[in-house]
This record gives C-alpha cells, sequence and structure tokens, in this order.
C-alpha cells in the first residue's frame, strides 16, 4: 500500500516538473518579422475589432499628428484577407484622413513598394510574405473600378497596377503552401493578378478601336 502511494507520488511530481517547465520555457518563434502585423491575426477579428484597433491609430495620429500612425492603420485595413468584404466598411477610417492631409496616394505607393520589396527578400517567412501578398491583392481588388474607368485615361490606379505588374513577384513554395492551408486560396502571385488585369485592358482597348 505505502510503495503504490509512493509510486504514485512520483509519478504527480513528475507531471508537476514537465509542466512547471513548459510553462517557464519560452515557446519557439516561427521566424522573425519586420511587421507590426500579420494576416494569421488579423483574418480572426471582426469588424468591431477591426473598427476599433483602426480607431486607436486614427485618434493617435489626430493627437500626434504623426502621419505613421494612418499608415500603420492602412495596413491594418489591407493586410486582413477579405472575404467578408470588411475593408469597404472600414478603410474610410484612414483613407478620409489621408486625403485630408494630401497623403493617401504616397501612403498607399509606400505599401506597395513595401510589400513588393518584402516578398521579394529572400530571408522572409511565408507567413509575412502571405501578408504581404494579402495586401497586394486587396489593393488590386480596391482599385480595379476605378482601373477599368481610367482604361483610356489611366490615373494614379493604373499606375499602382502597373507596378505590381513589372514587379514580377513570385511567392516561395512554403508562402504558397501557407495560403493554401489558411487562406484556401491558389499560390497565384499578385503580379500574374495585375498582369491578367492590364491584359483585359488592352483587349478592352483593342476592341473599341476596332469599332
Amino acid at each position: 500500500m505505502e510503495i503504490s502511494l509512493i509510486f504514485k507520488k512520483i509519478i504527480n511530481l513528475t507531471a508537476l516538473c514537465f509542466v512547471a517547465a513548459a510553462c517557464s520555457s519560452k515557446p519557439p518563434r516561427d521566424e522573425s518579422t519586420k511587421l507590426p502585423v500579420r494576416y494569421s491575426y488579423l483574418k480572426i477579428l471582426d469588424l468591431d475589432q477591426m473598427t476599433g484597433l483602426m480607431q486607436d491609430k486614427a485618434r493617435e495620429y489626430r493627437q500626434s499628428e504623426n502621419s505613421q500612425s494612418l499608415k500603420d492603420a492602412l495596413l491594418l485595413c489591407l493586410a486582413r484577407p477579405d472575404e467578408d468584404a470588411l475593408i469597404e466598411k472600414t478603410i474610410g477610417i484612414v483613407k478620409t484622413p489621408l486625403e485630408d492631409s494630401g497623403l493617401w496616394e504616397s501612403s498607399v505607393e509606400e505599401l506597395v513598394e513595401q510589400s513588393l520589396t518584402g516578398i521579394k527578400e529572400a530571408k522572409i517567412g511565408a507567413v509575412d510574405q502571405v501578408t504581404y501578398s494579402v495586401v497586394l491583392e486587396n489593393i488590386l481588388s480596391e482599385f480595379k473600378p476605378q482601373f477599368i474607368k481610367q482604361y483610356k485615361s489611366p490615373g494614379f490606379e493604373t499606375k499602382m497596377i502597373e507596378k505590381i505588374a513589372v514587379a514580377d513577384v513570385e511567392l516561395s513554395f512554403e508562402a504558397k503552401s501557407e495560403r493554401k492551408l489558411n487562406l484556401m486560396k491558389s499560390g497565384f502571385s499578385p503580379s500574374m493578378v495585375a498582369r491578367k488585369m492590364i491584359e483585359h485592358k488592352k483587349e478592352f482597348l483593342d476592341k473599341e478601336k476596332s469599332k
């Protein structure tokens, strides 16, 4: 009987040691990141949570007049996968003050360049690469209506789509797998999507000329 109790105490003590070790040790990091936020976190947030985060950044801007707060809000908005069309409901929180400050186009272009450069970076991890691809994908989607209107008279939206197209960025095998697993999407690169948009424009203009 005593041996049985001693044995149970040893088992319990061993289990406690494992739990203590697990709690005290730091979880392994999957990869380093330069991004303040990533798609994998944003995709689980609902409308109220996204609105709150972006309003906090807009409030920071009003208090400090530091445009970086608005740029951070723009990244928050565009790095979230948009299957539920949430961008349409939140982008005004950041777009309006950026336009009022004359910073909308420069901020978007800066984010485009950051995303293109990020995808091309050799040491970037899959989650960051997918985050940048989501940003570009959302910009292409948001700019598509204006791009169509600009077929005959290119404007800022056309310039950004062309910039994404000629950058010829390609996702790594790991990033493509990440997209398929967590977004249920193919690994098409943003550049390929942009090139297809430009091809449709050319087809349209060719038809117009032949009339």
